[in-house]
């Protein structure tokens, strides 16, 4: 059997030059040569992260139908970030999550007579490989998009997935995640985040009503921001470009909330603007209480003055939730609001069983959902940061 180092050296150079399409059965035919693999199956997460959908291959195919997120073990090994050895009569399978930084892709079932003693050192190695060539595909193939769903959404919610980040980042010093509801049918809710040289930059975006012109409003809120972003300016500027964009656009009668924050990573000091949306919550030690200062400005387009810039201490460990209104004010078909409460609480207490943010914004939003009964009237988007101290 060759090295595990070879064996991944010999994958990244195949799938370099393989059709973009392809990229399952490429890893097949490495891994059957080199280390004797019997399958490999490459599922992906659908965007409401309901179900694991089969990518199909002329090579190892997997089984026919997707796989339900909350009731396999496949499913099992997305949500919880773990190796999981599933035995069948066809012989074990294990599987492993498709990792790109902290955001989960899907998974990857390898199958081998031996599969714990053959994958050790390799199954993690290789599947960190074919998530990054799967996600850099994004730029260059529908293929990927289609497994997970993207003929089922509404043209405002592709527009809006398409600008999103990463659903998730972790280095030493820091870890995010964030998400939106519904998938499939989102409207004016963006959130963006940048890591750059010792901080990094979060913000979470509300546009005005619903639908299409919603999403244009929001786009043109996150370009304007990056755009400041970009040059470093202060949130001051950030704030004040982001303004006058929408302004242009909406004449005065269209508006952006807004919550933008930049964390320095070497002291963990938290400076943030507040332009007409909810404050973030921190969390420390278990314990839940608002950031900070709210003094809010006139959102976006509607011409106010930036205010002061707020910031606060962080310690390591602390995690700052920045949250839409569509979360909290979601109501139960016997009119009852999702309420902060609830919010906080569900919360803490998917922090306390998964120790990760991204199961953890999941968990919240599933229940937002559950507790509506129904289609959300609004969206709803939470984007929370971990400062893990000094690396």
């Amino acid at each position: 059997m060759s090295s595990s180092g070879s064996v991944v050296e010999r994958l990244l150079l195949s799938l370099e030059g393989a059709p973009v399409t392809d990229l399952a059965d490429t890893a097949y035919e490495v891994l059957a040569d080199e280390v004797g693999l019997k399958r490999l199956w490459v599922y992906l997460a659908d965007y409401g992260e309901k179900e694991l959908v089969p990518v199909r291959g002329r090579l190892a195919s997997p089984a026919p139908h997707p796989l339900p997120m909350e009731s396999s073990q496949a499913g099992e090994a997305y949500m919880r970030r773990r190796h999981v050895l599933e035995e069948r009569p066809g012989g074990p399978i294990l599987w492993v999550p498709l990792h790109r930084r902290s955001e989960c892709l899907g998974v990857v079932g390898f199958g081998a007579d031996a599969p714990a003693e053959v994958f050790a050192d390799l199954a993690g190695p290789v599947a960190l490989v074919l998530a990054a060539c799967i996600q850099d595909s994004r730029s260059c193939s529908d293929t990927y998009e289609i497994v997970r769903g993207a003929r089922q959404m509404e043209l405002a919610a592709t527009m809006q997935w398409q600008m999103l980040p990463l659903g998730g980042y972790s280095d030493p010093e820091v870890e995010v995640a964030g998400r939106l509801e519904p998938a499939y049918d989102v409207g004016g809710d963006a959130f963006d985040f940048a890591v750059n040289d010792r901080s990094i930059d979060l913000a979470i975006f509300d546009a005005m009503g619903h639908g299409l012109q919603s999403t244009l409003l929001s786009q043109l809120a996150v370009g304007a921001y990056r755009f400041s972003r970009r040059r470093r300016d202060d949130l001051r500027a950030v704030a004040a470009e982001m303004d006058q964009a929408v302004a242009i656009y909406g004449g005065g009668e269209r508006f952006v909330t807004a919550h933008v924050c930049r964390i320095s990573l070497g002291e963990g000091v938290v400076r943030w603007l507040n332009i007409g949306h909810p404050l973030p919550v921190l969390i420390r030690d278990d314990v839940v209480e608002p950031l900070g200062p709210s003094d809010p400005t006139l959102p976006l387009g509607l011409g106010g003055e930036p205010t002061q810039v707020h910031e606060r201490q962080l310690e390591p460990g602390d995690v700052v939730v920045l949250y839409s209104d569509g979360v909290v004010e979601g109501r139960s078909p016997d009119g009852e609001p999702f309420g902060l409460d609830r919010f906080t609480r569900e919360k803490m207490r998917a922090l306390a069983e998964t120790g990760e943010l991204g199961p953890a914004v999941r968990h919240v939003l599933q229940q937002v959902t559950a507790h509506v009964s129904g289609p959300l009237q609004d969206d709803s988007t939470i984007v929370a940061l971990r400062w893990k101290g000094r690396s």
